[in-house]
């Protein structure tokens, strides 16, 4: 019995060497400004509008309770063929590429959302507890990380005048930066999330604008998806504009739960609002079907960017289970 154990620690101990030969190395230098920002911890997003909850300004109640924002005259597309360049290393990019005068007649085209390595570019890879790189942290091989360059253009509508206009892209990576008319509008490392870039000074009106992205494969964001799934890369979600008025909400925080007696619904939202040159007036309104069951406004003066609180007790809630999945529609206005 003993010798088997002894043969059983000893190939232990010659598994373990060869592993630790193929471990991931760190970097003793993290962060470093003289690196592109894919490789700088230090950089994952510059010029991104806040993380906020879902929600869209419609222009009407009529059109906010019908709940779909491509019918809205302060929505626009970006959806469908764009310019596309592939470049196999991260050193072998087309430059300049943003700029308005560039020439792309001879570039592909690809489809916007979907992921290059089904339009015939790169490969998907998948991978479980190993990296798909040799790990350097925060470092990435340049020569092989593929990098993708799009480009389109769109006009503003004339009735968007005294809106600022947001950029909404759905989810792309793992990072890119984004370029309006030859300006930069931002950077995101957030490849699974939605990013927001203000391009409102950016925009030129009655005329065709510009918008330009350039994706990197990896970046050192790509260290903190060692999971396993599949690995691949380029405009995953829907791109678009949308236009937002002075007065409106920039993030929703609903909280709802049930009172002590476990009888009563107790509801709040926190609407956090842009700043305003004019009072407003701030309202949740709570529906079952087409019936309201309680509304609640607040008076809110001209002043800076806040947050405004509104807080009801709902009688009798009907509460959600698995059983019985109850569902309320709450109506948020600023008016």
């Amino acid at each position: 019995m003993r010798r088997v154990l002894l043969a059983g620690f000893a190939s232990f101990g010659l598994l373990t060497a060869a592993q630790a030969e193929d471990a991931p190395r760190v970097q003793p230098v993290q962060v470093d400004a003289s690196r592109p920002d894919w490789e700088n911890p230090a950089v994952f997003a510059r010029g991104k509008l806040a993380a906020s909850a879902t929600h869209f300004a419609f222009e009407s109640r009529e059109a906010a309770l019908a709940g779909d924002m491509t019918k809205s005259a302060r929505y626009q597309s970006l959806d469908g063929l764009w310019s596309f360049s592939f470049s196999p290393s991260s050193d072998a990019v087309p430059t300049g590429f943003e700029q308005p005068g560039y020439d792309v007649s001879a570039w592909k085209t690809i489809k916007v959302p979907a992921m290059w390595q089904t339009e015939g570019y790169d490969q998907p890879r998948y991978n479980n507890i190993t990296y798909p790189f040799p790990a350097n942290r925060p470092l990435i091989p340049h020569a092989t990380n593929p990098v993708g360059s799009y480009r389109r253009s769109f006009e503003i509508p004339a009735n968007w005048s005294g809106q600022a206009v947001v950029l909404h892209i759905g989810a792309a990576g793992s990072a890119y930066q984004v370029w309006v008319n030859g300006v930069e509008a931002g950077y995101s490392e957030d490849s699974k999330l939605p990013s927001e870039f203000d391009v409102t000074r950016l925009l030129k009106a009655g005329q065709a604008n510009i918008v330009a992205i350039q994706i990197h494969r990896w970046s050192d964001g790509s260290y903190l998806e060692d999971q396993d799934f599949w690995r691949v890369s380029g405009i995953e979600r829907s791109v678009y504009l949308k236009a937002v008025p002075k007065a409106s909400a920039s993030d929703l925080f609903v909280h709802a739960g049930l009172d002590k007696a476990y009888r009563d619904g107790v509801l709040s939202t926190d609407v956090a609002l842009a700043a305003r040159d004019k009072p407003v007036t701030v309202r949740m309104t709570l529906l079952d079907g087409d019936k309201t069951v309680l509304t609640k406004e607040a008076k809110v003066a001209a002043g800076a960017a806040r947050t405004q609180t509104l807080a009801a007790s709902v009688p009798g809630v009907r509460q959600w289970t698995a059983e019985t999945p109850n569902l309320y529609t709450l109506l948020v206005e600023v008016l």
